[in-house]
């Protein structure tokens, strides 16, 4: 296998904060039957909302600059994943990534939709190819369920978790697990409580003292999302993020080159550079862009660079892509293109 056609159904392999904890021990018997390689040395786990990159990043010029060989793994990635694993501060090359999954690989966490790059990866095509190697797949899709159109079943996955309080239009800590029917027996929650032993719905129906409350909402969501129309509402939001991000890189006078099947209702578009490339100067123009300016957008650094991700709803339309552009460019100071083109017909 050589890196194109692994790249193809491992691009998304990786391991994010799950909106959903499964528990430990299904990890403890898939570390068990590989002997226990995390006994074998000292490593540390880094994990939060922000800045568990620039952590681990700092960590990592630590342990080598007093001379200690370090291995690093971070998530997400935006240009190559072999970004997500360094040796001795070096990225793999693409033949050591072809040769990831072997004889030992037991299990693969893809991402069905990325956090920061908001990329709409293959999970059915990488399943398929994962599955037919004997590998099982767990599919961590907490941007994907009402962004953009999920049947589940038909993926091939063996586990699917994803958050309904993002796009589902559900109150937050709302999200969903499904597992194969095959995978159901042995899967336990986090926290057990009276459902224990009572088959796979009813363990994790009600756990202790959990506010089921958003959880009771999602009915009524979805029924408002498909009373509306599902199916429009996610087309509407795919035009305005693909349009809007067009856009913005005009104004910007930088870069968008992503293929449009790889955009849901999510895009991210670097800025120029007067706009820094530290985590430090992102979110200050963040914080501005909201306190001052009334405005809320995502914003990262990576690799020297401030990227914005744009997040499209039926209550947006291009005139806000447009004021974003338009206060980003003025805070900057730097010039912008000139007459930009009409936008795309998303209604």
């Amino acid at each position: 296998m050589n890196f194109r056609e692994a790249n193809h159904y491992l691009l998304s392999l990786g391991h994010e904060t799950l909106a959903i904890k499964l528990g430990l021990r299904n990890i403890e018997l898939l570390l068990e039957s590989l002997g226990n390689p995390q006994k074998s040395y000292k490593s540390v786990q880094i994990a939060g909302t922000n800045g568990k990159g620039s952590t681990a990043a700092m960590l990592d010029s630590i342990c080598r600059a007093a001379g200690i060989p370090v291995g690093l793994y971070t998530s997400p990635h935006l240009v190559s994943i072999t970004e997500r694993i360094k040796i001795g501060g070096h990225e793999i090359n693409e033949d050591a990534f072809a040769n990831a999954v072997g004889p030992r690989t037991r299990l693969a966490i893809v991402e069905h939709i990325t956090a920061q790059s908001a990329l709409v990866f293959p999970l059915r095509e990488t399943a398929a190819r994962l599955r037919a190697q004997g590998v099982a797949v767990l599919a961590d899709a907490a941007h994907a369920p009402g962004q953009i159109p999920v049947d589940i079943p038909s993926l091939g996955v063996d586990w699917y978790v994803g958050n309904l309080h993002k796009w589902a239009w559900t109150p937050r800590s709302s999200g969903i697990l499904w597992a194969a029917p095959e995978r159901q027996a042995g899967l336990r929650p986090a926290v057990i409580s009276w459902g224990l032993d009572k088959g796979f719905k009813a363990e994790f129906d009600m756990l202790g003292t959990r506010d089921p409350s958003s959880h009771l909402s999602a009915p009524a969501a979805i029924a408002l999302m498909r009373e509306w129309g599902l199916e429009a509402i996610q087309a509407y939001n795919h035009g305005l993020a693909w349009t809007g991000a067009h856009r913005l890189a005009e104004r910007w006078r930088t870069s968008f080159d992503v293929p449009e099947a790889m955009i849901g209702s999510m895009a991210t578009v670097p800025l120029p550079e007067a706009a820094g490339g530290t985590p430090v100067e992102a979110q200050a123009l963040r914080d501005a862009l909201f306190f001052e300016d009334g405005i809320e957008v995502q914003m990262h650094a990576y690799r020297g660079r401030v990227w914005a991700r744009i997040s499209a709803q039926i209550y947006n339309d291009v005139n806000d892509i447009d004021r974003l552009g338009e206060a980003v460019t003025k805070r900057l100071g730097v010039a912008t293109a000139g007459a930009r083109s009409a936008p795309r017909d998303i209604g």
